[in-house]
């Protein structure tokens, strides 16, 4: 956890890798603004047939106005069939403006 990092507690990161993620993407030029535990996003679940929301864990908003969704998890969860059928799922039914892309990131 970020117990001992008092930025990335500020920022309200939930794990080191998170805290990781947003150091890099805070020291790079292209990014204007970082929005840490954002609002939801949703989805179209095919296998439930639902519509679903799911909470991204960094949104950058770049200085060309690109908005891109991070999902940071383990490398391992990231190998599971549900992650990766919720990573197609967020991206088949991101809204332009709202979020232009998703971008996994793990500890590799």
């Amino acid at each position: 956890k970020t117990a001992g990092d008092p930025l990335a507690r500020a920022y309200d990161l939930e794990s080191r890798t998170e805290a990781k993620v947003f150091y890099v993407l805070a020291a790079h030029p292209d990014v204007y603004l970082i929005r840490t535990q954002p609002p939801q996003v949703r989805y179209y679940d095919e296998c439930l047939q639902t519509l679903r929301r799911h909470t991204p864990d960094l949104i950058a908003t770049m200085t060309d106005g690109t908005r891109i969704a991070y999902v940071v998890k383990p490398w391992a969860h990231t190998q599971k069939d549900a992650f990766r059928l919720l990573i197609k799922y967020l991206r088949r039914d991101m809204v332009p403006g709202v979020v232009d892309k998703v971008l996994v990131r793990t500890e590799r």
